[in-house]
């Protein structure tokens, strides 16, 4: 889900995005991309969607999405799930690390950098907006050692740079998702 003003987008495993006023609960629009989509978010006028191998950037006016673009969003083991974006670049996560994407023409994203680090584990990144990427990321997909689905900083001021580790905090349990 992401929210603008008092609109929720909402990406759906049935393969849509839908766009719900959420004071009234009304749908306004439905948006049919095929295959499930794992996450959206938005970059600045844009809403971008993520499904296994495919970004897709749509327009946002107000309640009406229209969709502009798609570009690959290739992965070498588990498929992507998790996305981030600022109002120029976008970020998709997958099991090896994570993709990025220059999103300014919408209507043309391209991929910038396709992430393939040493980690299985990977789950959500986010950026602070200096140039670090706080992770959660683990060397295995499996979650049968806690000790190694930690939080992890990496150095993102280098778009085409995907694997810049910094430093590793310990949590202490299964670190799975992020936020800023």
């Amino acid at each position: 889900v992401a929210v603008a003003g008092n609109l929720a987008f909402v990406g759906l495993g049935t393969g849509e995005v839908v766009c719900v006023d959420m004071l009234t609960g009304t749908i306004l629009q439905r948006v049919r991309l095929g295959g499930p989509v794992w996450d959206v978010a938005i970059g600045g006028d844009t809403l971008l969607a993520l499904t296994d191998g495919t970004l897709f950037t749509l327009a946002l006016d107000g309640g009406d999405m229209t969709p502009l673009g798609s570009v690959a969003s290739p992965f070498p083991a588990a498929p992507n799930r998790r996305l981030f974006a600022t109002a120029t670049l976008a970020y998709a996560v997958h099991g090896k690390g994570y993709n990025t994407f220059d999103i300014t023409n919408p209507a043309a994203p391209r991929l910038l950098a396709a992430g393939n680090t040493t980690q299985f584990g990977w789950k959500q990144i986010v950026l602070n907006g200096s140039g670090v990427g706080l992770a959660a990321s683990s060397p295995v997909l499996a979650f049968e050692n806690p000790a190694t689905h930690n939080v992890s900083l990496y150095d993102t001021r280098d778009p085409l740079q995907t694997d810049k580790f910094l430093t590793t905090f310990v949590t202490p349990g299964f670190a799975q998702a992020v936020s800023i």
